[in-house]
């Protein structure tokens, strides 16, 4: 699978990378030590520290902070009331931590975008932004010790989404061509690794028992056995940016331990042709 590792400071073959991730010319670009060991035991001393209340618990095992502002799949929600709560979000995110992640996302990413800045995307009013990253914690209570972890593609979420938030971003971005990122924080005992599978959305548009993706002329392929796919394992403080809108992947189920995570989501801006990051 056709990919890139570079370590920072060191992005010179990796300058033209998120357009380069969007055509699958490259698919994975890998960055090393993103966050210093320090950093990262920082990062992680200050998550742990946090009062319970500015968590939200997916489902048990599953836990992300800022908390989470909406509900996926909530058709009345309202974007004055979501953008109120991704602005007490990010203030947290700033708040509460004593490395700038942000600023550090900010720079990497106009390293791999020529020199062009990437903004958090913004909302629809003067001064309101999207949450531009969030922390993941899974166990094993939440990593689906009982079966496989969903295999998913970008289009999987956007046909989830009910609520005004997501059609509004919809029509901001290209959603289906985003690129998904993560910074490994802590690695699990076992498990957790990520799983990227080497056929596009576009190929192979529907999947059955979270197993089998059927093509266009009816071709049924089986993930689980097939080769044509790669797994990553990462070490604390390494960035993944791969393909997530168009490829089929997912996450290797969390056996034991705790994965910890921190990311979201890249993509262009149909008005102007930018890059946005946001979650």
């Amino acid at each position: 699978m056709n990919h890139l590792v570079v370590k920072r400071p060191d992005f010179k073959s990796a300058h033209d990378s998120l357009n380069a991730l969007t055509s699958l010319d490259v698919k994975y670009l890998l960055i090393k030590n993103f966050f210093d060991d320090d950093e990262v035991k920082s990062i992680v001393k200050d998550l742990k520290a946090l009062p319970p209340e500015l968590c939200t618990v997916i489902k048990t095992g599953f836990t992300v902070f800022p908390r989470q502002a909406f509900n996926i799949a909530d058709p009345g929600e309202k974007l004055d009331v979501y953008f109120s709560a991704t602005a007490e979000a990010t203030n947290d995110l700033k708040a509460h931590f004593g490395v700038d992640v942000v600023q550090r996302f900010d720079e990497v990413f106009k390293e791999i975008n020529n020199g062009n800045t990437v903004q958090v995307l913004n909302g629809p009013g003067n001064g309101t932004k999207f949450t531009p990253v969030n922390y993941r914690l899974v166990t094993p209570e939440g990593g689906g010790l009982k079966g496989p972890s969903i295999i998913h593609n970008g289009s999987n979420i956007t046909a989830r989404c009910a609520n005004s938030t997501y059609k509004h971003l919809t029509g901001l971005i290209d959603f289906d061509n985003q690129l998904s990122f993560f910074t490994l924080l802590q690695n699990a005992q076992e498990g957790g690794d990520l799983t990227i599978f080497d056929f596009k959305r576009d190929d192979y548009p529907s999947i059955e028992q979270n197993r089998y993706i059927i093509g266009r002329n009816g071709t049924k392929v089986d993930l689980e056995a097939t080769s044509e796919k790669c797994t990553i394992h990462m070490d604390p403080g390494d960035l993944m940016v791969f393909s997530g809108g168009q490829l089929w992947h997912k996450v290797e189920i969390v056996q034991k331990g705790e994965r910890i995570t921190l990311g979201g989501f890249t993509a262009i801006r149909y008005s102007d042709k930018t890059w946005h990051y946001w979650i």
